[in-house]
């Protein structure tokens, strides 16, 4: 019979193995991006606004994610995606599929800045326009002043 000391144990170590997902290398990648952009961005006094969403998109693929955010702050958002991407694009949509902002051009690290008039969950639309090899994990980070 084994000790209460030796269930403890393991009852522990079988928590601790299932606690946090492991990232693929992409992922990693993503979240590596992200941390240096954070901290690159700091310097203009953007601070982060939450948790960076990400995902992964085939080519030609979008994903609509909804950001709550609050009237008359200025706001940055900044995707990017990993090796074998190079065109992520990003749109803000507000009430009634108005595009309050949206990149342009051939980036894959976007940066779009807006200030909405008004509190509210807004959509945001990450497209995959060129990933290389499927699926690209991309990663979008918002950050406030």
């Amino acid at each position: 019979m084994p000790s209460r000391a030796a269930v403890i144990l393991l009852t522990l170590a079988a928590i601790g193995s299932t606690s946090a997902p492991t990232q693929t290398r992409w992922e990693r990648q993503v979240s590596d991006q992200l941390r240096v952009i954070a901290t690159d961005i700091a310097a203009a006094g953007w601070r982060r606004a939450g948790d960076p969403l990400t995902g992964e998109l085939r080519q030609g693929q979008d994903e609509t994610l909804r950001v709550p955010l609050r009237g008359d702050v200025e706001y940055a958002l900044v995707a990017l995606c990993d090796e074998d991407c190079r065109d992520i694009e990003l749109t803000v949509l507000g009430a009634g599929d108005t595009v309050l902002a949206r990149s342009e051009g051939w980036s894959a690290r976007p940066m779009l800045e807006l200030r909405p008039s008004e509190s509210g969950k807004y959509r945001v639309v990450v497209t995959m326009s060129h990933c290389s090899t499927s699926p690209c994990a991309y990663g979008v980070g918002l950050f406030q002043k």
